[in-house]
């Protein structure tokens, strides 16, 4: 099983089952020290410890803290929204760019 962790920003999600429905496995919390496996662009695990389980059919929404480690099967034609909202930084200017000046 890959499992891997969408971001390692403050970012948060939430992902609202449209249609069908989809197998979650949630994981342990990540952060830039957590190993990851070599040879691939993506944020895959190289160690998963599932923590909870859900299956989501349409109507429902599962929230995703940032850093949450994360693996979903869809079980049957599925479609489901990934929504994310990244938490201000105060180190940040809007556009993600370091550094801010503050007076």
């Amino acid at each position: 099983m890959a499992a891997w962790v969408r971001t390692l920003t403050s970012t948060m999600f939430f992902l609202i089952q449209v249609e069908g429905r989809r197998h979650w496995k949630i994981g342990q919390t990540c952060d830039q020290n957590t190993p990851l496996l070599d040879g691939t662009d993506l944020s895959i695990l190289a160690d998963f410890v599932t923590e909870a389980e859900y299956t989501l059919s349409p109507g429902d929404m599962l929230y995703l803290p940032p850093g949450v480690a994360h693996h979903g099967v869809a079980l049957d034609n599925c479609l489901t929204y990934s929504v994310g909202f990244r938490a201000p930084d105060a180190r940040r200017d809007d556009f993600g760019s370091l550094p801010l000046t503050l007076y």
